[in-house]
């Protein structure tokens, strides 16, 4: 045995190896440490790994030394040769003759050594193993033992012998590979009329060939120079110049194709401007049709400046019997502007006509055409008679009909009467409504006593009719002058339930007044039952009381103004504990009159007019706080369904038992519901449908809903009723029909929004004088939903009467019809 140094002998050992038994103490060279690649095919350009391994070692105490001799053929150099353990290699590689400090550990596959070969070209390498030229087994490669280095036990080939090689490497050159210089051609904007030009270049980045072809054109983009097939070796360029030269304005787009999956569609884009106006007529021609004579017709030409730099011109005025009505002259128009161009067609007579409109400048002239027809006159007035029902003399009621002309020729006529209890409040006078218009009219009636009146509005036109107008003047039910207190300003609500712990408010009131001159003084004496803590006394108007509350002598600098019922005082009132609380009227000790409250008129102060009570007298309430009335259970559950519009309730209920509604939702999870309405609301003919637009709220939420029902001033609840919120989007842009309509005190308008984006919806009278603003900022694409309460921008009333709430868009534009009854 050779000892690798100098300085020790070497060591004869006597003895014969064993053969090795089966699949053990096989020694071969793999491509990973598990011993089971020993072929294997890569990319050139890397090192590549290999192990020397030793497989099913036949000695559990390790290797502790090894000898072989490796040889590669082909072109793949060694890099490096690494001995795994703390190892002493006495031979030069690649012959080995290893001894280890530390034997390498029993394993079914112990790695010997790391072998890196360099892999620079194609081709192929074999590995093959040898026993050394001095083997200490002849004609065997052996390895001692972990425990006796001693030892010696021959290696078996994994190939079945020294001239089989062990292991093979095969070397493939990688695939092309297409780089492209641009990856876009953005060419931006161009002339109409002339081209501009980019140049492409196209690497074989990979290591194979790489073949191809560039079109000679893609679309409007010309390939100059380059076009044709290529093919190119590893490293190597093709280049191609590519054209853009604009036919004509627009955007236009095209991916050139070169031919090869391995290079991707290079996008090509640019727009094309004009340097040069161009004109652009549209309807080219204008056909008028059939136009009644004694009518006319109009249309719009629109011109438009579809090039570039200004498009100027002269519009004429007239063309024989074709009249241009607005924006004739001279026009000038920057690109990418339009001018409207109204044109009037009025025949003649019967019969066929046509002219030219010539524009001077570039544009082209416009041939026009119409023919006389025939015409008719025709009207529709919808409703044609109006019933006020019973109104209370001093009192306005307010009703409303359309004249609507359906007919070929324009209608002329004027609006009149002269009638008593009545009055056109707008719309009256002469009118001129051309086809296809429509005049909204509203008519008052203001009966001066009770009783029946009639009246007849006249049209002026025999086609449209008149106008037959009734009403009835309804007496003062019970005696006038009735003073009262109230939980609403306008005398109703007498009696009212209300949580402990929240402030409310009641109203001392003045009812059917029977001066119209309204009040300037008026005394009192307020007495309550219950320890009701009192927070305010909120005189109406400049009003001074001369007593101390709840006495009360007040005089007014300025009478209050009369009406049905006139609010003389507010009070707000704290509600400590849920008992009926009753309140009472009294005169004053040395009241003007005894044993009377009063009040003075507004325009004669030395006159006292007595007032009454609303029933009973002064031992009696006139109004009840809380008050124990049970609620019987006369209304079934709601029923809810979800809509485009968002989630729909309905009920039906008696409508002699109740006088109202609130609706109230619940999300889930939440500990109370929350109320959806501001004022109680009803429906009519015994049937209620409630929209709640549940706006903000995530589809999939699970919500729940019931009602309030009031009757004689308390609340009940009805049951919940469960439902999961849908989502959808809207398909269109639409303005639906408020309701209720006529309405008072308030209405609902209701759109659909398919896009988001901004959004005005106003309320105007019949003038086109706008009165409410009731929205102006951007919403998303949804039903929305909003309430006019019948005031104007400055938070007062509007007066009773026709109005319309108009919506715009950048889509779409839409008005509907509204009427505010008082």
């Amino acid at each position: 045995m050779t000892t690798g140094t100098p300085y020790c002998a070497d060591v004869l050992c006597d003895g014969e190896g064993a053969q090795p038994q089966g699949d053990q103490n096989i020694l071969g060279v793999y491509f990973d440490e598990a011993g089971t690649i020993s072929e294997t095919t890569v990319s050139f350009g890397q090192p590549v790994p290999a192990y020397l391994c030793l497989l099913e070692a036949t000695e559990p105490s390790g290797v502790s030394g090894w000898e072989c001799l490796v040889e590669c053929t082909g072109d793949f150099p060694v890099l490096s040769w690494t001995p795994r353990g703390n190892a002493i290699n006495v031979l030069t590689p690649p012959e080995f003759a290893v001894g280890l400090g530390t034997p390498l550990p029993w394993q079914p596959t112990i790695v010997l050594m790391d072998i890196l070969v360099g892999v620079f070209s194609a081709g192929s390498s074999e590995f093959y193993l040898h026993p050394i030229s001095q083997p200490s087994v002849p004609g065997y490669m052996v390895y001692a033992a972990g425990d006796d280095p001693g030892y010696l036990i021959p290696f078996s080939w994994s190939s079945g012998g020294e001239e089989i090689p062990v292991a093979i490497l095969h070397a493939e050159a990688p695939p092309a590979e297409c780089s492209l210089d641009p990856s876009e051609l953005a060419f931006g904007d161009v002339p109409v009329g002339e081209e501009q030009f980019q140049l492409l270049t196209i690497t074989n980045s990979g290591g194979q060939p790489l073949s191809g072809e560039v079109p000679a054109a893609c679309g409007v983009f010309e390939v100059v120079s380059g076009a044709g097939p290529f093919t190119l070796q590893p490293g190597e360029f093709h280049e191609a110049t590519v054209g853009f030269a604009p036919a004509g304005q627009g955007e236009y787009s095209c991916s050139l194709n070169l031919g090869t999956e391995v290079c991707a569609e290079v996008p090509c884009s640019g727009t094309g401007y004009l340097t040069y106006p161009l004109c652009d007529l549209c309807p080219v021609p204008l056909d008028f049709g059939n136009v009644p004579v004694g009518g006319y017709q109009d249309l719009i030409l629109t011109i438009s400046n579809a090039g570039g730099d200004t498009l100027t011109g002269v519009v004429p005025v007239v063309c024989e019997d074709f009249l241009v009505v607005s924006n004739s002259g001279p026009f000038s128009l920057p690109a990418g502007q339009s001018l409207q161009v109204t044109i009037r067609f009025t025949p003649p007579g019967l019969g066929y006509y046509d002219c030219t409109l010539v524009i001077e400048g570039i544009c082209d002239d416009v041939p026009m055409s119409g023919t006389g027809v025939q015409g008719t006159l025709s009207c529709v007035v919808t409703p044609d008679h109006l019933n006020f029902c019973t109104t209370y003399p001093g009192m306005t009621d307010y009703q409303s009909f359309t004249i609507y002309n359906n007919g070929d020729l324009t209608l002329d006529g004027c609006l009149t009467e002269t009638c008593p209890a009545f009055y056109i409040e707008s719309g009256g006078g002469t009118f001129s409504l051309d086809p296809g218009e429509q005049l909204d009219v509203i008519l008052a009636f203001t009966p001066p006593e009770p009783g029946p009146f009639t009246c007849t509005v006249q049209t002026g036109v025999p086609v449209c009719g008149d106008i037959v107008c009734q009403g009835q003047g309804q007496p003062l039910f019970g005696n006038p002058d009735i003073l009262g207190i109230y939980f609403d300003e306008d005398g109703f609500l007498d009696d009212l339930n209300f949580p402990i712990g929240e402030p409310v408010t009641a109203y001392l009131c003045l009812r059917y007044c029977s001066q119209r001159s309204g009040v300037s003084r008026w005394e009192c004496e307020i007495e309550w039952n219950e320890d009701l803590p009192m927070l305010a006394w909120n005189l109406r108007g400049q009003a001074v009381n001369s007593l101390r509350p709840p006495e009360f002598s007040v005089r007014l600098a300025s009478p209050l103004p009369w009406q049905e019922s006139i609010v003389l005082m507010e009070m707000e009132l704290l509600l400590t504990h849920l008992v009926p609380c009753e309140f009472y009227l009294h005169p004053l000790d040395g009241a003007l009159i005894p044993g009377r409250p009063a009040y003075l008129p507004g325009n004669d102060t030395r006159r006292i007019l007595p007032t009454n009570w609303p029933f009973g007298d002064e031992t009696y309430p006139v109004a009840i706080l809380n008050p124990e009335q049970p609620i019987g259970n006369i209304a079934p559950a709601p029923r809810a369904m979800n809509t485009t519009a968002g989630v729909v309730l309905s009920w039906d209920y008696d409508e002699a038992a109740v006088d109202g509604f609130h609706v109230y939702r619940r999300v889930e999870g939440a500990p109370s519901p929350d109320r959806l309405t501001s004022a109680p609301v009803s429906g009519a003919g015994g049937h209620i449908r409630y929209t709640d637009p549940a706006r903000g709220i995530p589809a999939g939420t699970v919500l729940f809903y019931c009602y309030g029902l009031i009757q004689n001033g308390r609340e009940a609840r009805s049951d919940e009723v469960r439902i999961t919120l849908g989502g959808q989007v809207p398909t269109a842009d639409v303005l639906h029909p408020v309701y209720p309509n006529p309405f008072n005190p308030a209405t609902n308008i209701r759109f659909e929004l398919r896009q988001a984006g901004h959004v005005r919806l106003e309320v105007f009278d019949l003038a086109g004088r706008k009165i409410r603003t009731l929205v102006n900022e951007n919403l998303p694409a949804a039903v929305h939903e909003r309430v006019w309460d019948g005031r104007n921008d400055m938070g007062r009333p509007a007066s009773s009467g026709a109005y319309y709430c108009r919506i715009e868009t950048d889509r779409f534009t839409a008005l509907q019809k509204m009427l505010l009854l008082k």
